[in-house]
């Protein structure tokens, strides 16, 4: 089975960015996460679609 909820540290590390830019990106909305129990995790498909919002160039 394919995961598909990671935490802030994995999210980051998928990104490769900082724990401390993606809660940036989570308080400003511009990733979305889940709040589950206590934790809070972000869904591949909103990583991927921020990870794709980011792209530079074209055609």
């Amino acid at each position: 089975m394919e995961r598909i909820l990671f935490n802030t540290k994995e999210t980051a590390t998928f990104l490769g960015i900082s724990e401390r830019f993606v809660r940036k990106l989570d308080a400003e909305g511009l990733l979305r996460a889940s709040k589950i129990g206590a934790r809070k995790l972000y869904h591949i498909d909103d990583i991927r679609s921020y990870a794709d919002s980011c792209r530079l160039g074209g055609d």
